[in-house]
């Protein structure tokens, strides 16, 4: 028997609840994943449990910048609205192994793509005609992959120790850069797509020459920490009571203008270099703990911020059970470039769990993020409330790797261990209105 479990739990009254649509789901149920009754209530438990425990060690961190939080009724309603949803635009089941990472291209309402650990890259059509166009393929496990700037290309990392650049329009593999070690993840240069940053299995960052495939810099992290401590700058081993042994570089992002790259690892803390791309120099001018001794296991950046105030920002999630925001200073230190705002429960003890930002605040209150946990369920959260959890999607059958939006916020897309990725509708769109 093939059963799917669909749940939203809205933070609304029973006025503003929505029954999902059966014609919203174009796919057969058969197609879903095969889920025992005795998993389903299995995962029913589990989510009433683990609901207690967040709630119960949920304190979250606030920041004297973010003031009084607000929490006024009319707009505390406005923001639930803003992000209900009518149900699931569509499921993609092209997978038989965990989908670990998604995203919409680039300023794209359509086109996404999304990695498992069977090697494959799915490239699809989302909101119209849902359907996948293209296929990529690695030997192993895709890690992480991005979109260059004009959508154009594809450049992704494996367990296989190589760095594969995609042409999107034919899925043609252009250049392959082969490694000593899994190469663990990677970025596009934000405003020069011939640049591209690399992290691996031992610690090590190199940016390469697209062009040319060249290797251009290379930089060990330990190695840079210890020429900060031998010049008095910096004492890791002071901030963090750690010794670096097999440091793995799990995450980056560069800033808006890409002359910030954020670097986190899997023991807890994330780099801030300083990037010269004429040069190709990167100078570490900040190390910032995040979680001692759990792995952090995304880092992304948004240009973003709380009413008329804008600023540069940072989603970190950790295996503490924590997805964290901070605000990025202005003028670099040799400390610290990242002050933690707050900080949000979800479950996640050991999974590499990404969030994201909900990116337009036009013509809405509250300033929301979203984030997958291990229980399942989808996060969303309005940093400016002191009761921030506005919905929890419940919808997976499994642990809920990655989310994100497309570029109008029409569609949230999820992806899960199951290999299924979920593509939910929202009610309103931006302006306020309902979608058809």
């Amino acid at each position: 028997m093939r059963i799917f479990l669909l749940v939203q739990v809205e933070k609304t009254d029973a006025k503003s609840a929505v029954e999902t649509p059966k014609e919203s789901i174009p796919i057969h149920v058969e197609s879903v994943v095969e889920t025992s009754p005795q998993k389903i209530e299995k995962v029913e438990e589990n989510v009433v449990e683990e609901k207690k425990v967040l709630e119960d060690e949920g304190s979250m961190h606030r920041s004297p910048s973010l003031g009084a939080l607000a929490e006024d009724p009319e707009t505390t309603n406005k923001v639930q609205q803003a992000y209900a949803f009518a149900g699931m635009h569509h499921i993609f089941d092209e997978h038989n192994r965990p989908v670990t990472n998604l995203l919409f291209a680039h300023n794209d309402k359509n086109l996404l793509a999304f990695s498992s650990m069977d090697g494959k890259i799915s490239i699809c059509h989302g909101l119209y005609n849902p359907k996948r166009i293209r296929t990529l393929q690695h030997d192993e496990s895709v890690t992480d992959f991005a979109w260059s700037r004009l959508n154009d290309m594809i450049i992704s990392t494996s367990t296989d120790k190589t760095i594969r650049i995609w042409q999107v329009r034919n899925g043609e593999c252009i250049r392959t850069i082969q490694d000593d070690s899994p190469t663990t993840c990677c970025c596009f240069h934000p405003v020069n797509d011939d640049i591209i940053v690399v992290g691996n299995g031992k610690g090590v960052l190199k940016i390469y020459s697209l062009s040319s495939g060249k290797l251009v810099r290379k930089e060990t992290l330990e190695k840079t920490e210890m020429l900060l401590n031998v010049t008095g700058q910096l004492n890791i081993n002071k901030l963090t009571g750690l010794t670096y042994t097999n440091t793995i570089v799990t995450s980056l992002t560069f800033n808006g203008n890409g002359s910030i790259l954020f670097v986190a690892d899997n023991k807890g803390s994330v780099r801030t270099f300083m990037f010269n791309d004429k040069l190709f120099n990167l100078s570490l001018v900040g190390k910032t703990l995040v979680s001692k001794g759990k792995p952090v296991s995304s880092v992304r950046f948004k240009e973003w911020g709380l009413g008329s105030e804008t600023h540069d920002s940072l989603i970190v999630n950790a295996c503490d059970s924590t997805v964290k925001l901070y605000w990025i200073q202005k003028t670099p230190t040799t400390n610290s470039q990242i002050v933690l705002e707050r900080s949000f429960p979800i479950k996640n003890k050991r999974e590499a769990i990404r969030g994201n930002f909900c990116p337009i605040r036009a013509n809405r209150d509250g300033a929301c993020i979203v984030s997958g946990s291990e229980n399942g369920t989808i996060f969303i959260f309005d940093v400016t409330r002191a009761q921030p959890c506005v919905n929890e999607l419940q919808g997976h059958a499994g642990i809920v790797y990655d989310v994100c939006w497309n570029s109008d916020e029409t569609l949230l897309a999820s992806c899960d261990s199951t290999g299924t990725v979920i593509l939910w509708k929202r009610i309103l769109n931006v302006d306020g209105k309902r979608d058809e």
